[in-house]
Order: C-alpha cells, then structure tokens, then sequence
C-alpha cells in the first residue's frame, strides 16, 4: 500500500479503519525494530483477532518476538482463528507453521495441543504434532542434528539472572532479574526453593539449571533444580552423585556437564576434576 503505485503511496494523510490503536503501534513497532513486545497486558489491552492472516504470520514467525514462553504463541493464534473460527480454519496450517511445538513441554503437546479440534481437523497440524513429539523423543547428539525452523528457540529477551549468593555466613535464596534492554532491575520472580551459594548455572531450551553450591549450614549440595521462566516455577531434578561447590558448569547438545569442585582446587588433584553428565 505504501511502497506500491497505489493512491495512499502519496497521501499525506490515510485513514485506517476497524484496526485496534494498539495493536496498530504493535506492528509500528515491530516494522522498524523487527521486535515485539507480547504481554498480558497488551493483549487484553489490544485486539489482535482482527488483524488479517498475514499480519498475524508475520508477527509469530519473526526469531525476535518476545514471548515468555512457544504456549503464549499457540494460545494467541487458536484464539485468533476461534474468533471467526467458519472462516479462519482453513489457514490454520498456514499459521501453525510459525508455532515452535518442538519447545513446548511434552505435557502441554499431549495436554493441551493434541486435544485441540482444530490440530485434529488438519493433517498438517498433525504433522508439526509429530514433529514436536519425535523431537523429545531424541536424545543428546541426536537432538541437536534433527533442525527445523521449529526446533530452533527464538532470540530471547536478553536478561541476566542473579541466583541465592552469600554475604560472610549469610546465604541467600533470592532470586533478581536485570533486564538488558529495559535497564533494569526485576524482583518479582518465585523465590528459590533454599538458600544457596557457589552453585553452577546453565540454560537448556529456556529452563534455568541451578547445580550443586553450598546451603545456610554451609553444606556442600548435589541437588539440581530447575526454574521453568513461562509459569514462574522452581521444581527439583535427579541428584548429583557427587557434591559439589564453585563447580564449573557448562552444556553441550542439551546435555549439562558439571566438572571440578572447590575441594579438587584446594587439593590440586587431577583425579578429583571428574565430569557429570545431566540428561
């Protein structure tokens, strides 16, 4: 409309009609930074069901919206189609295509997306079901080899984490968020579980990994815990079988290693840097 030989390429003024004000400067923003921003609160606020299928596509296939979690995704486009569901069904596939199922929790697929009529209904969306199935069913090197443009995370908000920590003999539990963009401070995320310090951290598919460290009583720890960023939520993993402290953490084709401790850097013992494997 505006780059074409169409009228409006020349206007100095152009009315738009039935589109949400709000969801008007969502897509502003998004041609000029190629980012958006997806909140409750702009949702609710905005009326995204009236945009055209292609506006809608082009917002979910882009790498850089950021969302908390690939569900907030699915939930926006089957509300989208639902709202003229007679008309819209049939570009389901079309949508679905741009949806990350791949990153969802294995629960939610068999939940919550392998309930939805809609995905029953199309034999493409059973494909990209499947797809997403057989992608959690592969393991380590496997895992990594099998690309699709769903299996690949989007370009996260980038934010840094800052977990427990200790101050003389006090040991913390809290857990703050600095927001890079936004340059700033967040302090509304769920507490950790206890209170802990030198532990390791590492990132797979979105989730937070919190290895080993030491607790109040100053006790070398095993445990594993995992912060889940899209409900907020921090549940226990297999153990360690060994404790460790100041261990170094890192991850390779979604698996964590946990190598060295504390006590092998006191003593210097090569025999003491052994490696663990997390699956």
């Amino acid at each position: 409309m505006f780059t074409g030989n169409m009228a409006e390429a020349k206007a100095n003024h152009i009315e738009l009609k039935d589109i949400d004000p709000l969801a008007l400067v969502l897509l502003i923003e998004f041609v000029y930074t190629s980012e958006i921003q997806v909140t409750e609160e702009n949702v609710q606020g905005a009326d995204p069901v009236s945009l055209p299928v292609e506006s809608v596509c082009k917002l979910i296939c882009s790498d850089q919206l950021a969302v908390i979690s690939e569900e907030q995704v699915l939930e926006a486009v089957l509300s989208w189609v639902n709202h003229d569901r007679s008309s819209r069904q049939e570009v389901i596939s079309q949508l679905m295509e741009n949806v990350h199922l791949p990153l969802m929790s294995q629960e939610y697929l068999m939940q919550r997306v392998e309930e939805e009529p809609l995905m029953k209904a199309n034999c493409c969306c059973k494909d990209f079901l499947f797809e997403a199935m057989k992608f959690h069913l592969l393991k380590g090197e496997q895992k990594a080899i099998f690309k699709t443009p769903r299996t690949i995370p989007r370009t996260p908000r980038k934010v840094i984490l800052v977990i427990g920590g200790d101050k003389g003999r006090e040991v913390f539990s809290s857990v703050d968020c600095f927001d890079i963009k936004g340059d700033r401070w967040h302090q509304q995320l769920a507490v950790f579980p206890s209170k802990r310090s030198r532990c390791g951290v590492a990132v797979v598919n979105g989730m937070v990994y919190v290895v080993g460290g030491l607790d109040e009583r100053l006790r070398t720890l095993s445990t594993v815990v995992m912060y889940d960023p899209s409900k907020d939520l921090w549940t226990s993993c297999p153990e360690m079988k060994k404790r460790r402290e100041f261990l170094g953490v890192t991850v390779l084709n979604y698996l964590i290693y946990a190598v060295g401790d504390l006590m092998a850097l006191r003593m210097r013992l090569s025999n003491l840097l052994s490696v663990l494997m997390f699956r």
